[in-house]
């Protein structure tokens, strides 16, 4: 594989990953609400999960929803049982030395398992991409990027705040 090509397959299962967990984090429960609504409170968003204020402001129809909620519950079992795999290798790794004979095995596992993830996410996503209607996948681009501009701007603010706690504790 040419690493141009490599390259290009990395960065989709990225925002494929990306995508789906934003969808995945967007749920909506059997009461109609979404998440935030059902815990009373707005819910913090944290990493792979961007799409999932991108698919409010897209006002999803009812039935929309509803058919996001159908591709979750008819892949849960799927999701679950990769996860409990990523699980068992992440901690038989843990407790493997590198220069033990099954350590290959275990890397070997752990890229395949990363791979299915990365398939799995995509599949998700197509699934759910093909829900929106055209005018609804137009505004995803722009609304990630306002999404990306505010963390910037947050990251930033973080890093000040952190810069002027170290000097004044220099200071004192």
């Amino acid at each position: 594989m040419t690493p141009n090509r490599l390259r290009t397959s990395i960065l989709a299962a990225c925002a494929a990953l990306t995508i789906a967990g934003g969808i995945a984090y967007a749920g909506v429960g059997a009461d109609g609400k979404d998440a935030g609504q059902r815990h009373g409170h707005h819910m913090h968003r944290h990493g792979g999960a961007p799409l999932m204020g991108t698919l409010r402001q897209l006002d999803l129809t009812d039935e929309q929803k509803q058919s996001v909620r159908s591709v979750f519950a008819n892949t849960q079992q799927q999701r679950e049982a990769l996860r409990d795999q990523q699980r068992s290798n992440r901690t038989a790794l843990a407790s493997t030395m590198p220069d033990d004979p099954k350590y290959p095995a275990l890397i070997a596992d752990r890229k395949k398992l990363a791979a299915d993830a990365i398939q799995q996410s995509s599949d998700t996503q197509t699934q759910i991409y093909a829900l929106l209607t055209p005018e609804q996948k137009a505004q995803i681009p722009q609304l990630l990027a306002e999404r990306k501009a505010r963390w910037e701007e947050r990251r930033e603010r973080f890093k000040e705040r952190r810069n002027r706690d170290a000097t004044d504790q220099a200071t004192s």
